[in-house]
């Protein structure tokens, strides 16, 4: 499977997550990071392989600081992973905050996150402005 052969990522809002997920019943035991209990509270950028979702991105309105989102997780089944697709989601989310005149805090990378520090640091200068978060200055592209 390429990348180019996957669906476009879809953005959905916790209730059309709820309603997709009843349609997928086993994304929550290959996507490690998609929380039930949370997915009313999170903005879903969902990666699919015709109708099976293998991949979730999420972000969540910070309720202390105004026009503040938070990058709460990228997780890719593991089947596909490899394939750039958490690389896609991560800048969609930069794509997102950017239209929406809103700024990105990242959370803490996990051990298997760490990949994702130096393409973090390629969107923090692509997108200038968008990331509140110190530079990841030991990453350089």
């Amino acid at each position: 499977m390429k990348l180019s052969d996957i669906t476009n990522i879809k953005i959905l809002d916790g209730q059309d997550m709820y309603k997709l997920v009843e349609k997928n019943p086993t994304v929550f035991s290959r996507i490690r990071y998609l929380v039930f209990s949370e997915i009313s509270r999170e903005i879903h950028f969902v990666a699919f392989d015709k109708k099976k979702i293998i991949a979730v991105g999420g972000l969540e309105e910070s309720p202390y600081e105004k026009d503040i989102l938070w990058i709460k997780h990228i997780s890719v089944d593991p089947d596909y992973q490899g394939q750039r697709i958490a690389t896609s989601i991560m800048e969609r989310f930069y794509q997102y905050a950017m239209d929406n005149n809103k700024k990105l805090k990242h959370s803490s990378f996990t051990k298997q996150g760490q990949r994702l520090k130096p393409i973090v640091h390629r969107f923090d200068q692509k997108y200038p402005g968008v990331s509140i978060d110190e530079p990841l200055r030991d990453f350089v592209t």
